[in-house]
């Protein structure tokens, strides 16, 4: 990289970094990264799945420890949004299914993010709207794979 294209990212850099502290702040974007972590990302994982998955898929997929996973889903079977089975073709796994009530709150949950996220891109135009999605589909898929070669 030369000298100025260097200069360039890191001007972009503090940019990029201010103004993810002012995202940061926000109620709005705060949702929107809770909904991305703990419990409210094993229903939504488990809702895409059609209602049924393992805790060593949902380790993997979220990123946390399996002790950290145990823990979320013995607070999600507690509230009676879960239940673990036994899976009838293979007895050494454990099978995640929404409850009713899971499903429900997932739903719940599923359109709320979607009303976080419409609210917070309708705040640009529809082209930047479009570009932002797309340049941060670009950007995650970087990172991905930068993650799965570490």
């Amino acid at each position: 990289m030369s000298s100025k294209n260097k200069d360039i990212y890191t001007d972009l850099s503090l940019l990029f970094w201010h103004n993810m502290q002012k995202l940061h702040k926000s109620k709005l974007h705060r949702k929107i990264i809770d909904s991305l972590e703990g419990e409210w990302i094993v229903l939504q994982y488990v809702l895409k799945h059609d209602g049924v998955t393992m805790p060593s898929e949902l380790c993997q997929v979220v990123r946390i420890s399996s002790a950290r996973i145990a823990a979320t889903l013995n607070n999600l079977e507690h509230k009676a949004l879960i239940i673990r089975t036994i899976d009838t073709k293979d007895r050494r796994k454990i099978l995640i299914k929404l409850t009713a009530k899971g499903r429900e709150l997932a739903l719940q949950q599923q359109q709320e993010i979607a009303d976080n996220v419409i609210h917070l891109l309708s705040t640009l135009n529809e082209h930047d709207a479009k570009e932002y999605v797309r340049i941060t589909g670009l950007l995650a898929s970087a990172i991905a794979e930068k993650v799965s070669k570490e």
